[in-house]
């Protein structure tokens, strides 16, 4: 047993002499270091250096003494579509909305998209910071972010420890170091990483050529400049040759400006693509159902199965249209998606049952923002737990699809067409009838006298009596026309209820068991303070 406890602690001891490494910036310290992984994959381990070792999220955000993040890519290929998507998104989620600072919403938005080309295994992102200098963020030893301040700083360092971290794992190691095998490892990794200078060169000719041409440009005015100063014979010529220069230049910033439209509207036709082809699909799978229902329809043997079978579709398309007029008034367009200009189709397929409990919801476009594709998500909860299917409909559980438009320029969605009754259901009549309209006509009225407020100045002058009103309504509940039934004593008291209706709005949906397009309910209430 001795023998045994003697054994652990010398492997602890063992451990503990593997960190005797972690300083990996001259005086800072390794606070904390992780892995960052999405479905399985990981892309880089990173690492927070600090000057004092600290072990709370609290004391590092306050946090003011030199700091430092330090990322070593682990991916074999990390795509700049894939960097951006997630460095968006981390930030959207971990900080609030930037609405004072536009200098912070500019770095933000360079950093996200600063990429030229895809990272590789080995490469290595490093964000610093020093009181008194600012936030300097190197790419592979090349600069491509400067600051004044620790405000870039702070928000990537809330995309690990803010409130929706990669992981709570992950969180974890970053606030507080963790003593163990894993720790030892990913620092071996970017400790023992060697930058390639072949790689370092590839990094520096993204940003360099640019300002090799922008320097050569300025060295050849110099000499322009100096040549005219000089040589007063070639006066001429030396201005001609800047008059083409500057045309050159025109030309240039022409044709960049055409190939930026060209790239706008190619990303545009590519979206219209994208939404015409889901609207085909759409189309196609509707025909199908069509075609499929009319197929059923000829086999029916008897003309009752026929009814019965076309009874089923009409309650299911009314209860599809229910559902989808209530994700439209669900959904909101995600402030952040706003933010990084995010917009275009979405559709969606989704399972409900007959509680209003949504079991599955998919979304048929992959290449969808993910905030928009989300924001859908939670519409088509929200909405089916308010919209319980007809009591007519059989079955316990359906699937539906809904579409969904964001667009930056606020244009409307498209207008839902309210299923129509088959012919077989539109002169259904007798009891049954009169009962669901008796039913529906009394919701009406409890919902308005609900919201009736009895006129302070008819209290005050004690005015009293009956007042009694028409509410025309369609079928979707939308008030088509209010008017009087008959003069009351007093104005104000009709004028009340007329304000009522305005109040109780929306009213409620007629029910399927009404063969009417439109009804009128006649409301009447006795003011007796």
């Amino acid at each position: 047993m001795k023998i045994k406890h003697l054994w652990e602690k010398l492997a602890f001891l063992s451990l503990l002499t593997g960190f005797s490494f972690l300083s990996l910036a001259g005086d800072l310290k390794i606070n904390g270091i992780a892995s960052y992984q999405e479905l399985n994959k990981e892309y880089y381990v990173g690492a927070l250096l600090l000057e004092d070792s600290l072990n709370s999220v609290e004391e590092i955000t306050a946090y003011k003494e030199r700091k430092q993040m330090k990322l070593l890519v682990t991916a074999s290929r990390w795509s700049v579509r894939l960097w951006q998507q997630q460095w968006q998104n981390n930030i959207a989620i971990n900080n609030d909305i930037i609405s004072n600072d536009p200098k912070l919403q500019q770095d933000l938005a360079f950093f996200t998209s600063f990429l030229k080309d895809k990272l590789i295994k080995g490469d290595e992102l490093v964000i610093d910071y020093t009181p008194g200098r600012g936030t300097r963020i190197k790419l592979n030893n090349y600069p491509v972010i400067k600051t004044k301040n620790d405000k870039i700083f702070n928000y990537l360092l809330n995309t690990w420890i803010g409130k929706l971290p990669p992981s709570r794992e992950f969180k974890s190691r970053i606030v507080k170091l963790a003593l163990d095998a894993n720790t030892r490892e990913m620092v071996s990794r970017i400790d023992g990483n060697v930058l390639s200078e072949q790689r370092i060169k590839v990094i520096s000719q993204w940003y360099e050529e640019p300002k090799k041409e922008l320097v050569i440009a300025k060295k050849t005015k110099s000499e322009t400049v100096k040549k005219s100063t000089d040589l007063a014979k070639q006066k001429k010529k030396e201005e001609k040759k800047k008059s083409h220069k500057k045309l050159e230049m025109a030309k240039i910033e022409k044709q960049k400006s055409l190939a930026k439209k060209k790239q706008i509207a190619k990303e545009k036709k590519e979206r219209l693509k994208r939404e015409k082809r889901a609207e085909k699909k759409r189309a196609e799978r509707e025909k199908a159902e069509k075609a499929a229902r009319a197929a059923k329809l000829k086999l029916a043997k008897v003309q009752k199965n026929k009814e019965a079978q076309l009874a089923q579709y009409y309650f299911r398309d009314l209860y599809q249209w229910q559902l989808r007029q209530a994700i439209q008034g669900e959904v909101t367009y995600p402030a952040w998606a706003k933010q990084f200009a995010q917009e275009g189709l979405v559709e969606a397929k989704f399972t409900i049952n007959r509680k209003g409990k949504v079991t599955s919801v998919s979304l048929l476009d992959e290449d969808v923002p993910k905030m928009l594709g989300a924001e859908v998500d939670k519409a088509i909860r929200k909405a089916g737990l308010k919209t319980l299917p007809p009591k007519e409909l059989k079955g316990s559980d359906w699937s539906f699809t809904v579409t969904y438009e964001f667009n930056l320029k606020d244009k409307t969605q498209e207008k839902l067409k309210t299923p129509q009754k088959p012919k077989h259901m539109r002169v259904l009549g007798g009891e049954s009838d009169t009962k669901v309209v008796s039913e529906y006509m009394n919701k009406v009225r409890e919902k308005v006298i609900t919201a009736l407020k009895y006129p302070s100045e008819a209290v005050l002058l004690k005015k009293r009596g009956k007042a009694s009103i028409f509410v025309t309504l369609d079928r979707q509940g939308n008030v088509l026309k209010v008017f009087e039934n008959f003069k009351a004593k007093h104005a104000i008291l009709t004028k009340a209820l007329f304000n009522a209706v305005n109040r109780a709005k929306p009213l409620p949906v007629m029910p399927a068991g009404i063969a009417k397009d439109k009804i009128t309910v006649d409301i009447t209430y006795k003011f007796s303070r």
